[in-house]
């Protein structure tokens, strides 16, 4: 056997290989001591920021974020779509505004009718058949029953 000189553990990198069964694993030192490293540390941007990235036997992959809004999907997390949670939230919203137009124009047109029969109501006590007071003097008094008071009445 042929006598080898180390004189740092840098040195030791021919006589040390990794032998796990995993893709892709590459040799690094770290902290004064060889380790086997997998793609996901080398490369950060695998899952494009939308997932953790996982070593696996046959090399690296995604598990990828997921929320009710948003949902990331694809080998490396690239693809996108939105979540049910999002189109709960825009399709509630849209019904709110619309229940809340609907009852500011209902509103309106209550205030305005009811602003329109008053109006019409206060002219109609004034007409000439609901004041007649031409036979009402001091010296004449004549009896009025409430039947004719009623047919006299204008009603709208």
């Amino acid at each position: 056997m042929q006598k080898v000189e180390i004189f740092s553990i840098s040195d030791l990198k021919p006589y040390v290989n990794c032998t796990m069964n995993f893709a892709n694993l590459t040799l690094e030192l770290e902290n004064g001591s060889w380790v086997c490293e997998g793609s996901c540390k080398n490369n950060t941007e695998f899952c494009n920021q939308h997932g953790r990235c996982l070593n696996a036997i046959d090399g690296p992959s995604c598990i990828c974020d997921n929320s009710s809004f948003d949902i990331y999907y694809g080998p490396q997390c690239e693809l996108y779509r939105r979540g049910s949670g999002f189109y709960a939230v825009l399709f509630s919203s849209l019904v709110a505004f619309i229940l809340l137009v609907s009852i500011c124009i209902l509103t309106a047109v209550v205030i305005y009718r009811a602003k329109r029969i008053t109006k019409t109501r206060k002219l109609s006590f004034f007409e000439e058949d609901f004041f007649d007071f031409t036979s009402r003097d001091k010296t004449h008094r004549t009896r009025v029953h409430a039947g004719e008071i009623l047919k006299n009445a204008v009603y709208i």
